[in-house]
């Protein structure tokens, strides 16, 4: 090697002598799946469903350049654009199936429980809700999809729309319920210290249970065994 090259280690190499490389980054590449992203070493970045969703704004049919069906009530048309905008929550969501679908159903809404506006509004605002879940972003794809039908829809409580996370929940506590009423029962005893104020028997059953602070007393339940 020349004792003119110059390596790295050479205190006479200059960087600011050289011509600097140009890298290049295509910044045109999308994902085509959105629910897997790269990071920065370029591991797969899985994401759940309420992760995407959470990503998605609410679409109005003026953002989208759609009109919707006039319905002759100002009311109505609000309320089939709460619908539109619940759906669109679903990022391939086409703006005239969302058109269609939100009109049919508005008006199959309306011929259920529009003669009494009251229940009308709250089912609305039911729908609404529960369409626009961004923890329950299965419903609404399920709507969309066809694979959920308006007529069935129309009939599901807001029990039957909740996400599988939020059923689990209240099963849960529909069960702690249970078992704690049922250990209540187990619990009470017979006793002639309590006389009935309707009939006047002293034969009753009584359990205690701390329903107030712990340095409060005990609360007394107490059934007549002759009235009960």
């Amino acid at each position: 090697m020349s004792s003119k090259a110059r390596t790295l280690s050479d205190s006479s190499f200059s960087s600011s002598s050289e011509r600097p490389i140009a890298l290049s980054v295509d910044t045109s590449a999308t994902v085509s799946n959105p629910a897997t992203l790269s990071s920065i070493s370029g591991t797969p970045i899985e994401r759940t469903p309420s992760e995407i969703s959470a990503t998605l704004i609410e679409r109005t049919p003026a953002q989208d350049g759609v009109r919707l069906d006039n319905t002759g009530s100002s009311a109505r048309d609000k309320c089939t654009e709460m619908m539109y905008k619940a759906l669109s929550l679903v990022g391939w969501a086409n703006p005239e199936h969302l058109v269609s679908l939100s009109s049919s159903l508005e008006r199959l809404t309306w011929k259920t429980y529009g003669p009494e506006d009251a229940k009308y509004k709250a089912r609305i605002r039911s729908l609404y809700l529960n369409l626009k879940d961004r923890n329950n972003p299965g419903f609404r794809e399920r709507v969309l999809a066809g694979e959920l039908s308006l007529e069935r829809l129309n009939t599901m409580s807001t029990d039957d729309m909740a996400s599988p996370e939020l059923k689990q929940q209240v099963q849960a506590l529909q069960k702690q319920a249970l078992n704690d009423a049922q250990v209540a029962k187990d619990s009470q005893a017979e006793t002639d210290q309590f006389k009935c104020g309707k009939c006047g028997y002293r034969k009753t059953k009584y359990f205690q249970k701390q329903t107030r602070s712990a340095d409060e007393p005990m609360t007394t339940f107490v059934t007549c065994l002759h009235c009960k």
